[in-house]
């Protein structure tokens, strides 16, 4: 039986098991010719669903679907029917939404709209969860299972819900810290305000996922407490580094049209400060779209409100985000063990101007002639990225090696 790792905790490992008539395309990330589900459904094949969905060709999916209603763009998209959103986009007017949408009426919804070889052969995960102990053979081989592993197990006990996993599929990644498994991005989340935004902390994360070579997105929760100035500046510094930058409101319930269009279709590891409402946003996407079962959440022991364990989170077929323990500091040097002389090639935004150094090797900090230096002066960078890299840079030079 194959199935998905949800959670790890003290040596048990919960694995959520894969829909039937998908378990034989779950190995690693297998690829399909087809468009996603959700593309699919769209009737639009590699469209976005959302665009699609609007049956308007230009502009952002979720405005275009909104219709330029001052509306959140999945509400827009229902055009005001009581129905579920992808029930009215789907302009069927009765059965599910997925179902309805892909036209077939004998079918699971989700297992219809998401065709065989869709997208990162992201199989289903059915409400079933098995607590599993590892096989020795992986202490031995020294690899450890991780929240998002595909792997295959043997069930020992069918009414307990018991077995051993035996086998973890190939992996497309696994980071260090967090530690998970197959995720396509990253989402670290900060409060715009009430706590204000540690942005030597952010730059730290954004330092570690690029050198684990994974994408990463931003995005400024509690929105409705900061100035519109404020939150300018935010976005600049960090989209001209290249990331996308977004702003949420959890408590007012603006900004999630956004994000879940950021996630879609994705695993996503995401992270953050304590304090900061990653909860109360992850509660959000959930809501309305795929409600947590009992099965699930007594099976893991999940607690409401706190994260102590990595944990991966089903918002909708194909959709996951992977819930990850807050954390107030991140040692560059230790864990990750980076070097000095490697920092500069974590800050992307420096790579346009370094050709412009007069000296190979520039450290950009005190070198005559600095291409960095210059783009800095002409406001072409971030000053609060380039002050804590001159930080970081300094703290790695000085830390003491043994």
């Amino acid at each position: 039986m194959r199935g998905r790792i949800i959670r790890g905790i003290a040596g048990f490992y919960y694995v959520q098991v894969l829909e039937e008539d998908r378990a034989a395309d779950a190995v690693g990330y297998p690829q399909g010719e087809e468009a996603d589900g959700q593309a699919d459904c769209a009737e639009k094949v590699g469209g976005n669903v959302l665009t699609a969905c609007s049956e308007r060709e230009g502009g952002d999916g979720l405005t275009a679907c909104a219709e330029g209603r001052d509306k959140d763009g999945l509400t827009a998209c229902a055009e005001g029917r009581d129905g579920n959103v992808l029930t009215s986009c789907a302009e069927r007017r009765g059965g599910d939404g997925l179902t309805a949408c892909v036209g077939k009426g004998k079918k699971d919804g989700p297992t219809a709209c998401l065709r065989r070889g869709g997208t990162d052969g992201q199989a289903i995960l059915r409400d079933v969860v098995y607590e599993c102990r590892a096989k020795g053979i992986f202490r031995k081989d020294g690899m450890k299972p991780l929240p998002g592993d595909y792997v295959e197990m043997d069930v020992l006990d069918e009414e307990e819900r018991e077995g051993n996993v035996r086998r973890i599929l190939s992996r497309k990644n696994a980071l260090i810290r967090p530690a998970v498994a197959n995720v396509d991005q990253a989402l670290v989340i900060l409060a715009a305000a009430n706590p204000e935004p540690n942005l030597n902390l952010l730059d730290r994360f954004l330092i570690t996922m690029e050198q684990q070579g994974i994408p990463c997105c931003i995005c400024f929760n509690k929105r409705d407490l900061a100035g519109e100035g404020e939150l300018e500046k935010l976005a600049w510094d960090y989209r001209i580094a290249g990331y996308p930058v977004l702003f949420t409101s959890a408590v007012q319930q603006e900004g999630l049209g956004e994000l879940q269009a950021i996630l879609q279709n994705r695993t996503t590891a995401v992270a953050g400060p304590s304090g900061v409402g990653k909860s109360s946003l992850i509660n959000g996407l959930q809501d309305g779209i795929l409600m947590e079962t009992g099965e699930v959440s007594a099976k893991i022991k999940r607690g409401r409100h706190t994260t102590r364990h990595s944990e991966l989170i089903c918002i909708r077929p194909g959709t996951y985000i992977v819930d990850t323990p807050g954390f107030s500091s991140i040692e560059l040097a230790g864990v990750y063990g980076i070097e000095k002389e490697e920092l500069a090639g974590f800050f992307p935004e420096f790579s346009k101007w370094e050709a412009a150094c007069r000296f190979s090797g520039c450290a950009h900090l005190r070198e005559p002639g600095c291409g960095v230096k210059k783009a800095l002066a002409e406001g072409k960078i971030g000053a609060s990225r380039y002050a804590d890299y001159c930080l970081l840079y300094d703290e790695l030079k000085d830390r003491r090696k043994y």
